[in-house]
């Protein structure tokens, strides 16, 4: 028996899909393959994510099938805490609060980034920025809005 998503929730997973499909077309070998259960709501339910619990807004499932969980709350406006890195670790005082569009590209970006890196090193680093880049240009250009 399938669960029963709120609409609002939906709507952010709409969103989410959209940017993760708008990377994995222009960065084909550096996201995982998108399915139906790529992005998910954050549940109870353990079939989908065996997680008891998590502290932020998302999290990246290492193993296959890879996968994005997201809370709920965060789905339903993209409203989230959103910090720089520099060398692995959160910069102090370079958080802010992100809201709607804007709040989902910078965390989608971010969790798919962990695709094939380690924590958030360099590596990860580099692939955030350029994914964060590419997806604010489309923003900014009105190439993600057409």
């Amino acid at each position: 028996m399938k669960r029963k998503i709120k609409p609002e929730v939906e709507k952010g997973l709409k969103i989410c899909f959209k940017i993760a499909n708008i990377l994995k077309e222009n960065y084909p070998n550096e996201i995982f393959a998108l399915k139906e259960n790529s992005i998910v709501p954050f549940t109870s339910s353990k079939r989908l994510c065996n997680s008891v619990s998590f502290s932020g807004y998302a999290h990246f499932h290492h193993i296959k099938p890879h996968r994005v969980c997201c809370k709920q709350k965060f789905l339903i406006g993209g409203d989230n805490w959103h910090s720089e890195y520099e060398f692995g670790r959160q910069k102090r005082g370079s958080g802010y609060y992100v809201i709607g569009i804007l709040g989902y590209v910078l965390l989608m970006t971010h969790e798919l980034a962990h695709h094939r890196t380690k924590g958030h090193g360099t590596k990860w680093y580099s692939k955030c920025n350029k994914f964060q880049d590419f997806m604010i240009n489309q923003l900014i250009s009105g190439k993600y809005y057409s």
